[in-house]
């Protein structure tokens, strides 16, 4: 019998098939062994460094590749090997050294760059990272993987249109490439352009299909474009594919909050709160949920328990003072705004929210400056006409000689009230003075003396671009002038004509409106729930009452009570001119915090308006008057949050003296 050959083995053959059976210590005790008899194997010493780095033993890896520097061939890979592990163990400035070895060694080793300009902006050291990069992109500039990364970098240092250019730079060397399109995607929403943001998302979808994260960043900006079903979709689809996906959980309670779908938020937002990662995120919700439900007490104990666990989150800090301001408790509320600011300086809601606070305690100069921010792209509730970005705003330099726009924003009421900042602009010298605003405003506010041109928001025009422009309510911060003289409004004596012949001729005529734009975040505390809320206002004898209201609650003013015969005008007029025409010519109009106050206030006819417990910063913390129209506007404030019917009786007492004197 002739016997077989022994297959020869050596020990980094033993040692290199347990590596590959992922048997490790088995393959490092065999390396070891071999290594006593001969300690400068190479090949040994390699495989021995990589078993123990995949063993969690970084610490003896790195002894072992030390021992490999003179005898690798490569002591350039040794080196960046080395720095990986130290940077691993956070021992960052021995990492950053070997990292410098490595590529003195070999400039060209991209790997190296690359992780060293990673440590580098761990290391909050964004320039000399971003120079790494750049170095790295000399060498090789088809690498996308280091166009995505400067774009992140220059996203944080320089801001949108570098970093764009470079996303870019790396699409174009690999479209599709997951990580660029959805950094770009992020980028793309800080810069308002969500059509676009959607476009990268959904690509870096089509590259990574059932990405939760990226999902979770698309319901995100569908969210902003207000698509509201399509988020809750997307949010959906990224919870069933990652249930863990807190961010995507949160998102969807906050979209149902602001879907006025309150139950199923709170539901969502207290099994949230079972998960420890994301209890603190779910607190904060419920504290938004509460609050937008009337309850700021409950809000504020959501948010004090949320930052328990958070203590350093500036949007709790900015959602309590919200609470707390609610409550009325002002120096609180300034106190939380001021350290939710001290987190995040520059943050838009939260120095708006403190200017509003401000406004509302009559500091004006602290106020204004801070109220600008209510137009900072990130707001998503910034309601103004698209400003002209090549034209200046006004800062309050002379006026003389020089055209100047002043941009509709915000609602009708808020655009009537500070109309009567137009003409003081010409009164400064102004050549020209253009007032924009939206259509139902028109034919009113063109009677404004002083305004040249009355534009509506949104429509083309062939006026040549203006000198200077400004918001409305940035003028007072400037001028230093809080309620100037209001100019008379006039009405066209032929739309009075109209009317007179269709109001009822009972001797003392009373228009009413209820209720006022519902997309306003604050309607649910200032608008009544409905007309029945104003039933005891039928017991004044001799009172005929006008409804005019429109949008939301106008249905009811076409089925008034049997009892209470009541005109609906609301539904009969087109613009506020018209409105103007009834107003002009009734004896008085009780209504809630809204735009026909301000029409009624601006006409100078008898207004009493309707409060809630903590109105608006323009009418002030207190009293029955207000320096915005002092002429014949009343002021009927409740002494507990949502009592209505309190304010009605003192009113129905107060109409029974008006209407008998």
């Amino acid at each position: 019998m002739i016997s077989q050959p022994k297959t020869m083995t050596t020990p980094h053959h033993d040692a290199l098939a347990c590596y590959q059976a992922r048997q490790y210590a088995k393959a490092i005790s065999l390396a070891e062994a071999g290594l006593a008899n001969d300690p400068s194997n190479a090949n040994l010493l390699t495989l021995l460094a990589v078993c123990r780095m995949e063993s969690d033993q970084p610490e003896a890896a790195i002894v072992t590749l030390r021992q490999l520097l003179g005898i690798h061939p490569d002591p350039a890979e040794i080196h960046h090997r080395i720095a990986g592990l130290l940077h691993d163990l956070h021992r960052q400035e021995e990492a950053e050294a070997a990292y410098r070895i490595a590529l003195t060694l070999r400039p060209e080793h991209a790997d190296a760059r690359f992780n060293l300009s990673n440590l580098l902006t761990q290391q909050g050291r964004e320039a000399e990272a971003e120079a790494e990069l750049r170095q790295l992109l000399r060498f090789f500039p088809q690498d996308a993987e280091a166009w995505c990364h400067l774009g992140n970098l220059l996203a944080k240092r320089q801001g949108i249109a570098e970093a764009e250019a470079a996303y870019r730079e790396g699409l174009r060397i690999r479209p599709g490439h997951v990580a660029t399109c959805n950094n770009l995607g992020n980028l793309l929403v800080d810069a308002r352009r969500f059509v676009e943001a959607e476009t990268a998302y959904r690509l870096a979808l089509a590259g990574q299909p059932g990405h939760a994260g990226i999902l979770g960043n698309l319901g995100v900006v569908l969210k902003k474009m207000g698509r509201f079903e399509e988020a809750e979709g997307v949010y959906r689809e990224a919870l069933q594919i990652r249930p863990d996906h807190d961010d995507a959980l949160l998102n969807l309670g906050m979209l149902l909050i602001a879907m006025h779908r309150y139950p199923e938020a709170e539901a969502l937002l207290a099994n949230a709160m079972t998960r420890e990662t994301a209890r603190a995120g779910a607190l904060r919700g419920l504290g938004d949920l509460h609050r937008r439900m009337g309850d700021p007490a409950r809000a504020a104990t959501a948010c004090r328990e949320s930052l328990r666990l958070e203590p350093d989150h500036p949007d709790t800090w900015n959602n309590l003072g919200n609470c707390l301001a609610d409550e009325k408790r002002w120096s609180e509320a300034e106190a939380c705004f001021r350290e939710a600011l001290r987190l995040r300086p520059e943050c838009p809601d939260i120095r708006c929210n403190l200017g509003h606070l401000l406004l509302t305690l009559g500091r004006f100069d602290e106020g204004w400056p801070l109220y600008e921010a209510r137009h900072h792209p990130a707001r998503a509730e910034a309601s103004a006409d698209p400003a002209d970005c090549d034209v200046p705003f006004w800062q309050g330099e002379a006026l003389t000689g020089r055209s100047i726009r002043v941009l509709a924003e915000q609602g009708f009421g808020d655009q009537i009230q500070f109309g009567r900042y137009a003409p003081l602009l010409k009164a400064m010298g102004a050549r020209r003075v253009t007032l924009v605003c939206e259509p139902a405003l028109r034919e009113l506010l063109a009677w404004l003396d002083g305004v040249d041109r009355v534009l509506v928001k949104g429509e083309p025009t062939d006026e040549p671009v203006a000198d200077l422009q400004t918001f409305p309510l940035s003028i007072p911060r400037h001028l230093g002038t809080i309620a100037p003289p209001l100019p008379a409004l006039r009405v066209a004596e032929e739309r009075i004509a109209h009317w007179r012949k269709r109001l009822p001729g009972a001797p003392f005529r009373v228009g009413l409106a209820w209720r006022g734009n519902p997309n306003f975040h604050g309607d649910r505390a200032r608008s009544l729930p409905g007309l029945a809320t104003l039933a005891p206002l039928w017991s004044v004898p001799g009172i005929a009452f006008v409804s005019l209201q429109k949008g939301a609650g106008a249905q009811e003013a076409r089925f008034p009570p049997a009892d209470q015969p009541l005109l609906n005008a609301g539904d009969l007029v087109e613009d506020f001119a018209q409105t103007a025409a009834i107003v002009a010519q009734l004896d008085l109009v009780i209504c809630s915090d809204s735009a026909v106050a301000h029409l009624t206030g601006a006409l100078a006819r008898p207004c009493w308006v309707m409060l809630a417990w903590n109105a608006d910063w323009r009418w002030g913390r207190e009293g029955s008057a207000t320096p915005w129209y002092p002429e014949g506007m009343r002021l009927y404030r409740q002494s507990e949050p949502g009592n209505w019917h309190e304010v009605i009786m003192r009113i129905v007492n107060d109409l029974k003296s008006f209407t008998n004197p």
